[in-house]
């Protein structure tokens, strides 16, 4: 899905999904929210939100997303906690 730069929204089943490996979202310029729903990918190894530019806030679910192998995890989520609904 990246560089979807008019893509305002996710859509919300990802507990449909619980095998994704890697969420890409690079460049969703338009893209405000992630759904709370994203807490159930469990399996999740890699979520890239870089260029997000208008991205205003994430679910507190995000903090669920144990299996992200991403060295930056922990300074993206604490980074970012004023954006955590």
């Amino acid at each position: 899905m990246s560089i979807c730069v008019n893509m305002k929204e996710v859509f919300s089943y990802f507990n449909k999904l619980n095998a994704l490996l890697k969420l890409n979202l690079l460049g969703c310029l338009s893209l405000q929210e992630l759904p709370a729903s994203i807490g159930q990918l469990n399996a999740l190894q890699e979520l890239d939100l870089l260029e997000c530019s208008n991205l205003q806030k994430l679910p507190t679910s995000i903090g669920q997303l144990n299996a992200l192998q991403n060295p930056f995890k922990h300074e993206f989520l604490f980074g970012l906690t004023y954006w955590i609904k």
